[in-house]
Order: C-alpha cells, then sequence, then structure tokens
C-alpha cells in the first residue's frame, strides 16, 4: 500500500505521460486506463473551456480513473533586449514560411495566474466522476491550491526533477511524486525556466527521492518517468522503488494519440536527442533538427515567451521535421507503432 488510492488500484503499475500540445488526446487517456494503467489529460496550452470537453471526452470513453496534468505559472521573467534579439534570430525561418517575423511577447503574470485558477477549477469542478489525480508541471501548486485537490476528493503529484524539489513540496501532502529524470523527452519540470536541469540519471533520482520520502504507507507514492524504452527497463524502476512508471515517447506511436506524421516518422530510428530551448525558452529534450542546429547558438531563456513566438511559425512548418519540435525520449529507438493496448501491453511488467 501507498499514500496513493489511486495507483494502488492498477491493474497495471503504468502511467501514460501527459502530453501537452496534442498527442495526449482523450482516447489515448483513456484506453491507457482501459488496458490496466492511468491515462492522462495534458491541460498544458488549453483553456478551461477545452480542458472540460477533454475530460467530458474520455468519460464517455472509459470509468476507470484518469489524471490531468497542469502547467503552473512561470516565475521568471526574461529580458525584453534578449527577447528582441530572438525576434531577429527567428526571422528568416519566419521568412521561409511566410510569417511576419516574430515580435517579442508580453506576458502578463496577473493574467498566467487567472488562467491556471481556471483551469484548476476546470479539472476539479467537472460533472460526475471527473478525475482522480490533478497533477503538476513547472512547479508546485500553491498551499491554497493543494488545499483546493484534496477538498475535491482529488488526489495531488507534482512533478519534481531532484530530491530538493520533493522536499521542498513536501508540506503539500501529495499523494504522488513524478520524479521525471534527464531522459525524459518533452519539457524538464524545473520549478524555473532558468534553473539548471538536474543531471542525475532516473535510478540515482529515484533512489533519492525514496531515501528522501521512505517507505511508510503515508508516503508520497513515487512514479518513475523518462526515457523507458522496456519491459526490463520498467522492471527495474519497480525494483528501484517506484511504484508505477510512466511511459511517454513510445505512446507517441500509439494510434489514439495525436501525434503529427512527421513526429511518427521520426521516431522509431537512431537520431540522438537533445535539450534545447530553441523552441520554448524552457529545457526540453528533442529529437536534433535542423532549427535545433541552426538556433541552437542563440537559445534564450524565456518561457511561454519563446513558445507563442516560435508557435505560428512551428504551425506554418507543416510536416518538415526540421522545423518541429520533435520531442522525444532517449528510448525513442523502441518506438513501434500500434493501439495504446498493444504498446502498454508490450511494457507490462
Amino acid at each position: 500500500m501507498s499514500a496513493s488510492a489511486v495507483l494502488d488500484a492498477l491493474r497495471l503499475p503504468l502511467v501514460g505521460a501527459p502530453m501537452a500540445g496534442g498527442p495526449s488526446t482523450p482516447g489515448l487517456a483513456a484506453a491507457v486506463t482501459e488496458a490496466g494503467g492511468l491515462g492522462s489529460l495534458a491541460a498544458g496550452y488549453r483553456t478551461a473551456a477545452e480542458v472540460r470537453a477533454q475530460i467530458a471526452a474520455a468519460r464517455e470513453l472509459t470509468g476507470g480513473p484518469l489524471s490531468v496534468n497542469v502547467f503552473m505559472a512561470e516565475t521568471h521573467r526574461p529580458d525584453p533586449a534578449a527577447l528582441a534579439r530572438y525576434g531577429e534570430v527567428l526571422a528568416p525561418w519566419a521568412r521561409e514560411v511566410g510569417r511576419p517575423a516574430p515580435r517579442p511577447v508580453v506576458v502578463d503574470p496577473e493574467v498566467e495566474a487567472r488562467e491556471v485558477e481556471e483551469v484548476l477549477s476546470a479539472a476539479l469542478d467537472a460533472p460526475g466522476r471527473g478525475i482522480d489525480l490533478l497533477t503538476t508541471t513547472f512547479g508546485p501548486p500553491s498551499p491554497a491550491q493543494a488545499r483546493r485537490v484534496h477538498a475535491a476528493g482529488v488526489e495531488l503529484g507534482v512533478t519534481v526533477t531532484s530530491a530538493a524539489d520533493a522536499r521542498s513540496v513536501l508540506a503539500l501532502a501529495p499523494e504522488v511524486l513524478v520524479v521525471q529524470g534527464p531522459e525524459a523527452g518533452g519539457h524538464r519540470s524545473t520549478f524555473r525556466a532558468d534553473a539548471p536541469p538536474p543531471q542525475l540519471p532516473l535510478p540515482g533520482l529515484l533512489a533519492e527521492v525514496r531515501a528522501l520520502v521512505g517507505s511508510a504507507a503515508d508516503a508520497p507514492s513515487l512514479v518513475a518517468a523518462g526515457g523507458v524504452a522496456s519491459r526490463t527497463h520498467v522492471r527495474e524502476l519497480l525494483a528501484l522503488g517506484a511504484d508505477a512508471v510512466q511511459i511517454g515517447t513510445l505512446l507517441l506511436a500509439a494510434e489514439e494519440a495525436g501525434t503529427r506524421p512527421a513526429h511518427r516518422r521520426a521516431l522509431g530510428g537512431d537520431a540522438p536527442t537533445v535539450v534545447t530551448r530553441v523552441y520554448s525558452g524552457r529545457p526540453a529534450r528533442a529529437i536534433r533538427s535542423r532549427t535545433i542546429d541552426e538556433l541552437g547558438p542563440h537559445e534564450i531563456t524565456a518561457y511561454p515567451h519563446v513558445h507563442r513566438m516560435t508557435a505560428p511559425l512551428r504551425a506554418a512548418a507543416g510536416e518538415d521535421a526540421g522545423r518541429l519540435n520533435l520531442w522525444a525520449g532517449t528510448g525513442h529507438a523502441a518506438a513501434r507503432p500500434g493501439t495504446a493496448a498493444e504498446i502498454i501491453g508490450r511494457l507490462a511488467p
């Protein structure tokens, strides 16, 4: 038994990663749940209305457990001059796709905070069964937000990238800690965009966090995340102290995922992955691309500013893989097409 009744009740100790930007669909989340794991919806980049609709759509497909992940508001404020310079760096790409050169983005912290509150309300107030677990990325919820989650009868999870992160959130009484190693695809969940992403590999990080929280019945459950590529890997992480293992990159190849065709084609080969800030202004692991090579020397720390500056360019790039943010973990060579149930079945310990 662990602190998370949701994870304890799973038939398989596998969690579908919440992958913002399109890959995580209601159909994918429901399929992972129906296969015996825990399906996740990604609230990142979605409005409150869209989050409500996603939960409702998933609930039409499954009566099992569901999780929603929320991006917390960014606290780092970038240098406006650096943003202006980066807009100039992006100008050739903009001309290539027939778009105007991006102008520096202004982000209002009060608006950001209000949007997070609206998304939280949408996730927690879903009619019917709603969701069972709410996790956060890019930082923990405030104490008041954590109390709201628990008052709604929903378990709380926080994504951490270090033992220090984990220690700092224990007072919020999270039932789950998602322990994200540097092998993970997509964004690293550092609590600030300008924080250097820790480099301790997932096995060592998992051991540190397990030693910190202990193994008592009321200790937070640990979900290991990052670079998972096989059933053997899943078993190793469970043996190291994980209560469940999160699967992200391999599910990008699932039939139910909303992954773009060019992204699907890039998976499963021997292309290297690198950590980059060029697409979003936050460190994120992606398959190396022409854009990363060109803009890497000029990348800046500025999230969500850079994300919003490059989003129209990425949309206009169509299926040009050299211009897309091909988020992928270090285990992407093991990605194979199939249904979510088939992929989960290949990984079941």
